[in-house]
């Protein structure tokens, strides 16, 4: 447990949840219970894409990248991690960010794009995604004093 970023937490509430007239109990308790969203590592290859997206979609997608790659030479690499076996991580910043920006130019489909990048989403608690793990009424106790 890290008290110090517990603490942060707890005396800027990002989130406005109000942990400052809370007890020790509640704010544990909203910070194991508040959910968030994070990003984690998710590699996907063209066998996702058909089977998240379905047939006629996936393969609509796979053929807009196709066809962009021949003059976009980041498409053109993340083309060919997609075709493999490995895949491409749609969970990387850089990686998501391309697939926005073909969206926003309408080469590929929105919902798509969302459709493929939630693949790399999980919903967490505000704790877990702080990187405290489990907060007891004691942890915040302690990171009170500090």
């Amino acid at each position: 447990m890290n008290y110090q970023d517990l603490k942060n937490e707890i005396v800027n509430d990002p989130l406005g949840l109000g942990y400052s007239t809370m007890t020790d109990a509640e704010v544990a308790s909203a910070l194991n219970n508040t959910p968030a969203n994070q990003v984690v590592q998710t590699f996907a290859n063209a066998k996702t894409v058909l089977a998240t997206l379905g047939a006629n979609a996936g393969a609509t997608f796979l053929d807009a990248l196709e066809a962009a790659s021949a003059s976009n030479s980041a498409v053109k690499w993340a083309l060919m991690f997609i075709k493999s076996v490995d895949g491409i991580d749609v969970g990387n910043t850089e990686t998501r960010n391309m697939l926005d920006q073909l969206a926003a130019a309408n080469v590929l489909d929105p919902a798509s794009v969302a459709t493929i990048k939630a693949l790399a989403e999980k919903t967490v608690s505000r704790a877990e995604y702080l990187g405290l793990g489990f907060v007891k009424p004691g942890d915040v106790e302690y990171a009170r004093t500090i």
